[in-house]
């Protein structure tokens, strides 16, 4: 498989309520390249996951699907932050560039 032009970037928690439209969105695109959607999803307390797993199935080679855990959070200031989910997604993009 060769390697995707574009990456493009997306960080997920608890968007249960906007996640499909972002994903679907980004699949609307009409490009003449390869690219690939790699979700970080960080362990949603609401259906996002479930979600972000249904279209990742219809897609398997659009979508890398990678799933964190609360374990890995890192907080600020004693405050949860997505910055390890991003982090990870990030490194997990294979694309020359990448959309955030």
């Amino acid at each position: 498989m060769a390697q995707p032009l574009v990456s493009v970037c997306l960080i997920t928690y608890n968007h249960e309520k906007f996640i499909r439209r972002a994903i679907e969105s980004v699949l609307r695109q009409r490009v003449n390249f390869k690219f690939e959607i790699v979700i970080g999803e960080d362990d949603s307390s609401d259906r996002t996951r479930d979600i972000c797993q249904a279209i990742a199935e219809e897609y398997p080679d659009l979508i890398n699907l990678r799933l964190r855990n609360r374990e890995d959070v890192i907080c600020r200031f004693g405050k949860p932050t997505g910055a390890h989910n991003f982090i990870k997604t990030l490194e997990d993009c294979n694309g020359k560039y990448i959309a955030l």
